[in-house]
């Protein structure tokens, strides 16, 4: 499970808007030069996001209030699944039409169109089975009290 504190803030109708609580990880990480976070915490962008109502289960943000400090954990074999699906894929598919493109002896600027085409269709296709998931599902974001 990857956990991460968030804070609530006010978002939207039938959203509700989280940021990660940014002091809190790289106070406890012996990694700061190196790791990509802290440069990313140490820009001082806001990284707030607004996720759907129906995305979090009510029951754990039910007594928290807009400035309200909880964990949001994310399951990491499904974060794994779907980052293989998203980056791997379209690559995936984008040899696979170099390739056929070269055994049907296509020449060098229909290879290329061919490669394109194949490439944008797969993040087609990738875009519809997304919205088929359910996200809550897909992600199985889990939100629990965070204890002082």
């Amino acid at each position: 499970m990857l956990s991460e504190p968030v804070i609530i803030r006010p978002g939207n109708p039938g959203f509700m808007s989280i940021e990660p609580d940014q002091a809190f990880a790289c106070r406890r990480c012996a990694l700061k030069p190196s790791c990509g976070q802290y440069l990313l915490m140490g820009a001082r962008r806001s990284r707030h996001m607004q996720l759907p109502d129906k995305m979090l289960p009510t029951d754990a943000i039910a007594g928290v209030g807009s400035g309200g400090q909880l964990y949001m954990q994310i399951a990491g074999r499904d974060l794994v699944k779907i980052s293989l699906l998203l980056y791997l894929l379209p690559l995936l598919l984008l040899l696979a039409a170099v390739f056929i493109a070269g055994a049907l002896l296509f020449t060098e600027s229909l290879t290329v169109i061919f490669s394109f085409i194949i490439f944008g269709l797969s993040f087609y296709l990738l875009h519809k089975y997304i919205k088929t998931q359910d996200p809550a599902a897909l992600l199985k974001l889990r939100i629990e009290a965070k204890e002082r």
